[in-house]
């Protein structure tokens, strides 16, 4: 269902990411002008990705597997583990995001969480 919907914006690039972090989300705003929002967000983190050279690959992918596992560095004793649902295309980055529900086209779905 998710992948179905994300598949009819795939020809648009991000124009503008907003952070929410006092309410753990983050919006995204498409160049058609359609909005994208994680709720429930665990861990966001920005890679730069050389990958990211095909014009056609979709601005935003969902894995409900994760996309990859993360160890986040909280400080220089203690460390987590993150594992990224969702991949983002923004410019020449990737931003991986673990987020717990999506809204897309005014309806909000949740997602299933990948046990840490």
């Amino acid at each position: 269902m998710i992948k179905k919907l994300l598949d009819q914006i795939q020809s648009n690039d991000v124009k503008n990411i907003n952070f929410h972090l006092d309410e753990d989300k983050i919006t995204l705003e498409l160049e058609d002008n359609t909005r994208v929002t994680f709720s429930d967000v665990a861990s966001f983190i920005f890679t730069d990705d050389d990958a990211i050279e095909d014009p056609h690959m979709s601005p935003i992918v969902y894995e409900a597997g994760g996309v990859d596992a993360v160890i986040l560095r909280l400080d220089d004793e203690e460390g987590g583990l993150s594992v990224p649902n969702f991949s983002i295309c923004y410019k020449d980055k990737s931003m991986l995001i673990e987020a717990g529900s999506l809204e897309i086209f005014g309806s909000t779905y949740k997602l299933d969480r990948v046990s840490h």
